[in-house]
């Protein structure tokens, strides 16, 4: 582990995590993808949490970096509200409300989410100038609901994913930002947050953020990944969003395998077995169909019908076959 750099050294880029207990060991994969787009450059962690495993701990210490482990007692934030809507947030992530005061000789930190992975440098997002912005953000991709319809007819911002903030925390204290953000929190409903304390950043923000190109906060949401970062090989900050995430068996984000390959190795063996594992056998009866051995693909069929006077031909290609690749022409009689 590197030794404590100064507060006042603005060549040290400050990452800050936050998690409960129960998502500690995501922290390493995030944190290993960082140093490994980084090499060389100077990064100082702040993880804050109620509980982070010694093992998990000696993990990251092996890593040529600075670290703090910010204790924060999560039963103070036992009636703080979670959302039905997005029932895999915790009431850890109103963490970030608290970092002014947690973090008290820190004037600007990079805040990312722990279902985040770096592949890309982070010195010139690091270098954004935010002028008397409180926050740098990149716009949410795929939020949508009536609670949106104040950002979107004629407000000054539009609504924003919270998983990854540049934070300009000196002027956070200044404001007091923190109290607005949980006033806002204490006079709405859960109906008028479903997205929980990302609503009340972008409520409580209105007007001053500071909008970031895509790449820094790639989140894949499907259908739209054009618009936002062009495509994965651009992406410095994936942000996996869905509660589907790069370690869940059946996640398909484009970009997860810059989470998994820094993931350990066991864990990455064993998520492969899993995906493999999925399916015995399925069938698709109309267009074609896979047979699966023990969970391995053994052949994928697609099958298509033209009509060529009173005969039908199907013709089979099969896509996938270990040591077997072929086209089969097959003619049946119409009925």
């Amino acid at each position: 582990m590197a030794a404590n750099s100064s507060v006042t050294d603005v060549s040290v880029i400050r990452v800050v995590f936050t998690c409960d207990a129960n998502y500690a060991r995501h922290v390493v994969p995030a944190v290993r993808s960082i140093l490994g787009a980084n090499e060389g450059g100077a990064f100082a962690f702040y993880i804050v949490t109620d509980r982070f495993p010694e093992k998990l701990k000696r993990q990251l210490q092996a890593l040529r970096a600075e670290f703090h482990f910010v204790d924060f007692d999560l039963s103070r934030l036992v009636d703080s509200p979670l959302s039905t809507h997005a029932p895999h947030l915790t009431r850890a992530t109103y963490l970030r409300f608290y970092l002014p005061d947690l973090l008290p000789d820190l004037d600007r930190v990079l805040y990312l989410d722990c279902d985040t992975a770096v592949c890309g440098k982070l010195q010139p997002l690091w270098d954004v100038e935010m002028g008397n912005a409180l926050a740098a953000v990149v716009e949410d991709e795929g939020a949508e609901g009536a609670h949106l319809a104040e950002f979107k007819e004629g407000r000054a911002q539009r609504y924003f994913n919270a998983g990854v903030m540049l934070i300009n925390l000196a002027l956070w204290r200044a404001e007091q930002t923190s109290r607005e953000l949980w006033t806002c929190l204490n006079a709405a409903t859960t109906s008028e947050l479903p997205y929980l304390d990302q609503d009340v950043l972008n409520r409580t923000l209105t007007g001053r953020v500071v909008y970031l190109d895509g790449q820094y906060n790639y989140q894949g949401v499907r259908g739209r990944v054009a618009e936002q970062a062009g495509t994965a090989s651009s992406v410095v900050i994936a942000h996996y969003v869905s509660p589907l995430k790069p370690w869940h068996v059946h996640c398909e984000h484009e970009a997860r395998y810059y989470y998994i390959r820094h993931m350990d190795l066991m864990d990455r063996m064993w998520l492969g077995f899993c995906r493999n594992m999925r399916w015995l056998l399925s069938v698709e009866t109309q267009h074609g169909f896979s047979l699966r051995i023990l969970g391995l693909k053994l052949i994928s069929c697609s099958v298509k019908l033209r009509d060529e006077g009173a005969v039908q031909v199907k013709t089979v290609r099969i896509l996938r076959i270990p040591f077997y690749r072929s086209r089969i022409r097959l003619s049946n009689q119409s009925v």
